[in-house]
């Protein structure tokens, strides 16, 4: 969903705000997603769909996913990340640029939070004395199913992450991202 919302056609009216309505019709279907965030070719925050967002602006410049995007106009991953203290969590973003007559107009990023990473991993089965472990391409635990709170934004076990180490995912995700 996150790249056919980059080739929505009201995005190229040159007024993002009318992409608000549908943006927040796309949060509300995919659930795994907290938010989306629209923002200019210079980082300049245009939309964001969380309550109480709007007209907030600010920049995503200095963000190290903003800044990959601009730089290679390809879709990227942010590292699973702590949230602002008030917000207590952590998140992972998605991020796709938004490409008009190849250049690059906005950047459209998706968040989705650390507890809707542990209702996705409950969708696959797991042997009872198992325990499916989530990490983030810096090798940190974004779930476990096993004392996640204890584990995530933590690295894992010795062994886990040396027989991690340079392999390829084991699944791609071809759901609601």
């Amino acid at each position: 969903p996150l790249p056919a919302m980059a080739e929505a056609r009201r995005l190229d009216t040159g007024a993002p705000r009318e992409f608000l309505d549908d943006a927040r019709d796309v949060v509300a279907a995919q659930r795994i997603w907290s938010s989306v965030v629209l923002a200019d070719a210079t980082g300049r925050r245009l939309l964001d769909t969380r309550p109480g967002a709007e007209g907030k602006g600010g920049t995503l410049a200095g963000e190290p996913l903003f800044q990959l995007v601009q730089r290679t106009s390809r879709p990227a991953i942010s590292p699973h990340a702590k949230t602002p203290a008030a917000e207590g969590g952590y998140t992972t973003c998605f991020a796709v640029p938004v490409m008009r007559g190849g250049a690059l107009r906005y950047v459209l990023v998706a968040e989705i939070d650390q507890a809707e990473w542990l209702r996705f991993m409950a969708l696959y089965p797991v042997a009872p004395d198992a325990t499916l472990t989530l990490l983030d391409q810096n090798g940190l635990i974004i779930a476990r199913t096993l004392d996640n709170d204890r584990w995530v934004g933590r690295p894992p076990s010795p062994t886990l992450a040396r027989r991690s180490r340079g392999k390829p995912c084991v699944a791609r995700c071809r759901g609601p991202l």
